[in-house]
């Protein structure tokens, strides 16, 4: 299944698997330690692999945000036909995530049993750097992620930051200022999971409830305590809670 993926732990006998979409400038092995507490509750884990990072290090970036979509689905087509998939976006994740959703549905006429999305606006709001200059580089785009928080004086002053982080840092944002949201979206048939951290502002929040109208099935918000990128291994077993007993509700 490479290159997209090289951390993905599963059991046989589990029902579920998740396929999950890191944030802006992650790799797969941010993933890693969610695995046990996946896989005991029966869900396999399948992180996908961006490039210019880890393992692909010296891969080219995808054309696009929907080319990379149709490029991992493409090449893993019997993980996306299996039933009981689970797409999980973070963050960023959301765009190529929700591109995935829709490759899905137009090719294999299937979609996920449940999608996931996780601190992630609806598209539209999410691409903060839509129709910015996708060959911004150098100072300039330091400078524009400095000014998002994608990163801060102190990381870009560290060499292993820069030359290990920041070549992923790049290419997601030439993938996301390349990006364009359809006026009128797709919807999913598809039942959403929303979660979002407890210390995001009103602004934030109200922006949310875009989200109620992309599903036909149902749309359910949940708030985790924490910040914008709320997992951690005190709470992951929360999340995973949340998503069994949504699948629960929808299929049982």
């Amino acid at each position: 299944m490479n290159p997209y993926f090289f951390c993905q732990q599963e059991r046989p006998e589990n029902p579920y698997t998740a396929v999950v979409f890191p944030f802006f400038g992650a790799g797969a092995s941010k993933v890693i330690p969610w695995s046990k507490t996946f896989l005991d509750a029966g869900i396999n884990l399948y992180p996908v692999q961006y490039a210019k990072r880890e393992t692909r290090f010296q891969d080219e970036e995808d054309e696009s945000i929907p080319a990379l979509a149709k490029n991992l689905v493409d090449a893993n087509q019997a993980l996306f036909q299996r039933d009981g998939l689970i797409l999980y976006a973070r963050c960023y994740g959301l765009l190529p995530a929700y591109e995935t959703l829709k490759y899905m549905k137009q090719t294999l006429r299937k979609e996920p049993a449940l999608f996931v999305v996780s601190a992630g606006l609806v598209p539209e709001d999410e691409n903060v750097f839509a129709g910015a200059d996708p060959d911004t580089d150098g100072d300039a785009l330091t400078t524009i992620l400095l000014e998002h928080g994608f990163t801060d004086q102190a990381q870009l002053a560290d060499p292993d930051f820069t030359g290990f982080y920041l070549p992923g840092l790049r290419a997601d944002y030439r993938m996301m200022a390349k990006y364009h949201c359809d006026p009128d979206p797709f919807i999913p048939d598809c039942p959403l999971l929303v979660l979002y951290g407890s210390e995001e502002d009103t602004i934030y929040r109200q922006l949310l409830k875009k989200w109620e109208r992309y599903s036909h099935t149902s749309v359910t918000q949940h708030e985790i305590a924490g910040p914008h990128l709320f997992e951690t291994p005190d709470n992951i077993g929360e999340v995973v809670q949340l998503i069994c007993d949504t699948l629960d509700q929808q299929y049982k």
